[in-house]
């Protein structure tokens, strides 16, 4: 993390395991204290991270990329697995994605963050999303306010695969 905040790196990806998810908060804390006094957001621990079909960054080879798959659906998951699943089990029944986001602990990039950036993403239309929880009553109670605000501008036209 220090070797990203000398080479002004925006944002970590941390696909790994290891951190709170067992328990491990101390090393999650230090990571993300690091970060922060570097300018440099983190997503993940415990994630896969994104995926945006249209420029053929995906989670793994089932997911169907390029142009020609990208739609105006967004996913907020913590769970990678999950996330992954409904954009392949999606695919096959005529969905089109824009975007997914991976969080896994949200040790920096939360739920509530996520659904405010896609709140005003003109190239979302219905955002789909997956949560197991929020790290404090301040979180939640700020999620549920964006929500608040997001539902009567989602869903609009929605892309269906031919």
């Amino acid at each position: 993390m220090e070797d990203c905040v000398e080479k002004k790196v925006k944002l970590v990806c941390f696909f790994t395991s290891g951190f709170s998810e067992i328990g491990n908060k101390e090393d999650e804390k230090r990571l993300v204290s690091i970060a922060k006094d570097g300018g440099v957001r983190v997503l993940g621990p415990n994630c896969m991270g994104l995926c945006i079909p249209k420029i053929r960054l995906v989670f793994d080879t089932g997911i169907k990329a390029g142009e020609e798959w990208a739609g105006n659906i967004s996913i907020i998951s913590q769970s990678g697995g999950n996330a992954d699943v409904m954009i392949i089990i999606g695919n096959g029944v005529g969905l089109k994605f824009n975007k997914a986001v991976s969080y896994g602990n949200g040790a920096d990039i939360n739920a509530d963050e996520l659904l405010e950036y896609f709140k005003n993403d003109s190239e979302t239309s219905l955002i789909l999303e997956y949560l197991e929880g929020f790290k404090t009553l301040k979180q939640g109670r700020n999620y549920l306010k964006i929500l608040r605000e997001t539902t009567p501008k989602k869903p609009e036209n929605l892309t269906y695969i031919g």
